[in-house]
């Protein structure tokens, strides 16, 4: 089930549906990504908030946050990195 339901602005002909399905680096998605006009970058910005809040954090990714919060002197760092083990662990729901 995709997070977000596309509909196409305008048709896309065979040649833009090729260049599309061709392999990309990030470096290229990122250029074509800020090229897009403000209406499409803001579809694009709502999808990449909703991955977000679905992905779970990678081992690396946790254990700095572990470590972060271990080392804070500030309770309110410690509650806020601690939260933020959670929602990386099992995900946001």
């Amino acid at each position: 089930m995709s997070l977000l339901q596309f509909s196409p602005a305008t048709p896309v002909d065979s040649r833009t549906a090729i260049a599309y399905c061709s392999p990309m680096t990030a470096t290229e998605i990122i250029h074509e990504i800020e090229s897009l006009p403000p209406a499409e970058l803001a579809v694009v910005v709502r999808y990449t908030k909703q991955l977000e809040k679905h992905r779970s954090l990678s081992g690396a990714e946790l254990t700095e946050l572990a470590r972060r919060m271990v080392n804070t002197d500030d309770p309110a760092e410690a509650d806020r990195l601690q939260e933020s083990l959670v929602k990386g662990f099992y995900g946001e729901k």
